[in-house]
């Protein structure tokens, strides 16, 4: 049945994404280029509706009841991204949106208490301390994705990459929540990324990437809440977009400039100047070291947090070290 449902899924989203690609005029969603893209001709940026409308109409086949609350919190991030796209929001009005989200899935008791285990200490927060740090976390790294989605096929990779994660841990447990969500997803992307492929015909826009990053999300929390893996270990996992997150806004504060200032300094931007902008290489080599992190961190099998936490601290250094931004091509 679930194999049925994912090809089925993934037609859809090819479908769509052809339809999407050649309406694109009258649909009126197109990335429009500035100083800091990288791609010189108006694209639409309609990508993202493809995939979650797969998603959608993919998980109602599959029969597996995913929850409103999760529902309820795609369909919000995916309006604000949407809007966005059309109209750019301003920040608070993203900001609320985000909070939101948050407060649906708090509120439903879709939370985060454990924190890890560090020389031998279990860390939990409760009460407003665990919806403190729910906000932080997932405004965070919904961010996070949103910002790697920068030059053609790169979001996408990466995001089946991390999923695949996940949908390893839901058969090794056999955690059904863990098997149709992140497989059904990865259909709808495969879907789209024919399309996204370098020279993209089309982008993903905020209304994908935000969408992406939620779904990551969630399925991270109810893998640390299930204790199939700890919190640390999730930073493995999704070790792309974090990395890249940390080391931009470091660069930026050591640099006397704010943390949130818009540049071309990040990993893809980096990678890319060096491969003489090879975009179909840097997306490889990305995905590879991705794809390596996450088998570290699925192959961890010590219990003490810290030392999973001090090889994410190590793997920081070194590409802070190594992808200098100021070693050109």
């Amino acid at each position: 049945m679930i194999f049925i449902v994912l090809v089925l899924t993934l037609i859809l989203s090819f479908g769509i994404t052809s339809f999407l690609i050649k309406h694109k005029d009258k649909i009126n969603l197109h990335a429009h280029t500035n100083h800091r893209t990288i791609h010189k001709n108006i694209t639409p940026n309609s990508g993202g509706i493809a995939i979650i409308l797969s998603f959608f109409i993919g998980l109602f086949f599959s029969g597996f009841d995913v929850g409103w609350e999760i529902i309820i919190s795609l369909v919000l991030i995916f309006i604000v991204g949407l809007y966005d796209d059309y109209f750019s929001s301003s920040a608070k009005q993203k900001a609320f949106f985000l909070f939101l989200v948050v407060n649906v899935l708090f509120f439903n008791d879709f939370k985060l208490e454990y924190l890890g285990t560090y020389l031998g200490h279990e860390i939990t927060v409760d009460g407003v301390s665990a919806y403190i740090f729910l906000v932080f976390a997932l405004v965070g790294f919904i961010n996070a994705v949103n910002l790697i989605d920068g030059i053609d096929g790169l979001a996408s990779t990466i995001g089946i990459i991390i999923l695949a994660s996940y949908l390893y841990i839901g058969i090794k447990w056999e955690d059904d929540f863990l098997i149709y969500i992140p497989s059904i997803y990865i259909a709808s992307i495969l879907g789209y990324l024919y399309f996204n492929w370098s020279p993209a015909k089309i982008f993903m826009g905020d209304n994908g990437s935000l969408s992406l990053g939620l779904i990551i999300a969630i399925v991270a929390i109810y893998a640390v809440n299930q204790h199939y893996l700890s919190p640390v270990t999730t930073l493995m996992l999704a070790a792309l977009p974090m990395l890249d997150t940390f080391i931009v806004m470091s660069r930026r504060v050591l640099s006397g400039k704010s943390p949130f200032l818009a540049d071309k300094l990040h990993i893809h931007h980096i990678i890319l100047r060096q491969q003489k902008n090879d975009t179909k290489r840097t997306v490889l080599i990305l995905g590879l070291l991705q794809l390596i992190c996450s088998y570290i961190g699925l192959g961890f099998k010590i219990r003490d947090d810290i030392l999973i936490l001090g090889l994410f601290g190590m793997i920081f250094i070194l590409f802070y070290m190594f992808l200098n931004p100021k070693k050109r091509g």
